[in-house]
């Protein structure tokens, strides 16, 4: 099991206010595919994004549950997870044989269950991701004129 280190500075100084090692369950570093990664919750969780299942760590380092899912479309990758309101949003990749281009969906999963909320992909291919709000929105990037436009799509 590889272990992941991160520091809490609470502090306007940055003085280390804790050190916490905890090891990361069940993920393959050794996977080429760029589908493990993780984040952080304003509740001090971290979720880790395995290519099938979320895990969700305390604060205190223990493994409070493992979230599975099922990808809609077997060939697509894993990139990216969001965590809000006890939503869970993984984004993925999806490459289609007519279409050599990328597109991108988003399976939301209740994070206590594992239920699909919903599976959605963006009106328009160029809308790149940025974030998700506490009020459940996600916030994405996409050129208007030239310029980038913030756009937000609530997530129900």
């Amino acid at each position: 099991m590889r272990k992941i280190r991160f520091w809490v500075t609470p502090e306007a100084s940055g003085t280390l206010a804790r050190q916490l090692f905890t090891p990361v369950p069940d993920t393959d570093f050794k996977d080429s595919k760029p589908a493990e990664g993780g984040i952080a919750s304003a509740r001090g969780y971290l979720y880790f994004l395995a290519p099938n299942r979320i895990s969700i760590i305390s604060p205190s380092g223990e493994l409070v549950r493992k979230v599975p899912f099922t990808k809609p479309d077997r060939e697509s990758i894993v990139t990216k997870v969001y965590a809000s309101g006890g939503t869970l949003i993984i984004a993925l990749n999806v490459l289609q044989e007519s279409d050599a281009n990328v597109s991108r969906r988003y399976l939301l999963l209740d994070e206590n269950t594992g239920e699909v909320k919903g599976y959605y992909q963006p009106p328009e291919r160029n809308w790149s991701d940025v974030c998700l709000t506490s009020d459940q929105e996600l916030v994405f990037l996409t050129p208007e004129l030239g310029k980038n436009k913030l756009v937000t799509a609530r997530i129900w």
